[in-house]
């Protein structure tokens, strides 16, 4: 069983050492209880078992994959589960739309989601919903339960909701340089309402991070979700008048773009990438500005990551020839298609 990258299991005597009490003395008996309710390493043909896996406490959301392997076949199961204790904005709302697709969504074909995407607003919108925030630049396209199960074993959290509490916390984890995975982020809109999920991957402390924003299209893909969205990588920490405190964001926007893209088709999860059109050029003589001020250059392309239900190797992703990614003064490089 895979439960993410850098997410490590235990034993069941480690588990039951760690959870020892200090004055505990019967630490033989523990480890042989937590031996008896451990899941079996192997499991006859046509048996049915039950028990435990031992692993670390995760913020939020934890998310496994199990695989069942046979002498003559294979099975891959991705399971998500909500973790109580983070206060989220987006509980809810992943409950509602984690594995659900209404039957009445409009169902793209492959010309029909090109089309759609490039048709997109250029970016999202601040906090008083009429001022364009940061670029809308990123897509993925697939199941619920299997977006969010890839970002979360690629070691992505979720984030806080955003109050004094969390707000005093940012600041803290910027000045004492101390690690806040779940450290809040301001809601942006798009559809006429914030975000469904806001997901992040810190480095040392809270300035560093790369956040993305995610809202569920009123589209699918064949039959599929489409999530569009947002992402920036944070280089520091700010106060604003407009959301109290907020991140300083790389203006290179496209760089976070090909970090997440880069992520992603690591994952066995993806296996189609395309980029289209629809956010606009903006140049370093003439930066674009999101909601609280910070300039953004890009070439204008949002990245499509298409997710699949089979496993697929990096050096099998398809990618589509629809545009490609420039440098001021380069043209776009594009990768070897299978």
């Amino acid at each position: 069983m895979d439960n993410g990258v850098g997410r490590f299991g235990f034993s069941p005597s480690e588990a039951a050492w760690r959870s020892r009490g200090l004055l505990e003395l019967r630490s033989k008996k523990k480890m042989e209880f937590f031996t008896d309710q451990r899941i079996p390493l192997l499991i006859a043909p046509g048996k049915k078992v039950e028990g435990y896996v031992f692993t670390n406490h995760d913020p939020g959301v934890k998310a496994f994959t199990v695989q069942l392997i046979g002498d003559r076949e294979s099975h891959q199961f991705d399971f998500v589960q909500l973790i109580p204790g983070l206060r989220s904005n987006f509980e809810e709302t992943l409950r509602s739309h984690i594995g659900s697709v209404d039957p009445a969504t409009p169902s793209l074909d492959v010309d029909g989601l090109r089309s759609y995407l490039e048709a997109l607003p250029p970016s999202v919108l601040g906090g008083d919903k009429k001022t364009a925030g940061d670029p809308l630049n990123i897509v993925v396209v697939g199941g619920g339960k299997r977006a969010l199960s890839m970002f979360v074993r690629r070691g992505w959290d979720l984030t806080e909701t955003m109050d004094l509490g969390s707000a005093w916390r940012t600041v803290a984890s910027s000045l004492f340089k101390s690690a806040y995975r779940t450290s809040p982020v301001s809601p942006l809109y798009l559809f006429g309402r914030p975000q469904d999920v806001a997901l992040q991957k810190t480095r040392s402390t809270v300035d560093e991070r790369n956040h993305l924003r995610l809202w569920k299209a009123p589209v699918t893909y064949l039959g599929s979700p489409v999530w569009v969205g947002q992402i920036s990588r944070d280089i520091g920490v700010k106060f604003t008048h407009k959301t109290l405190v907020t991140h300083k964001i790389d203006p290179d926007v496209d760089e976070a773009r090909s970090y997440l893209m880069q992520d992603l088709i690591s994952s066995p999860s993806s296996n189609q990438v395309a980029f289209v059109k629809g956010v606009g050029r903006s140049g370093r003589g003439n930066p674009r500005r999101n909601y609280t001020r910070d300039p953004y250059i890009t070439d204008g392309l949002r990245v499509v990551i298409f997710l699949s239900d089979q496993p697929t190797a990096i050096d099998e992703v398809e990618w589509h020839d629809w545009e490609w990614p420039t440098q001021e003064g380069r043209r776009g490089v594009r990768p070897r298609r299978h």
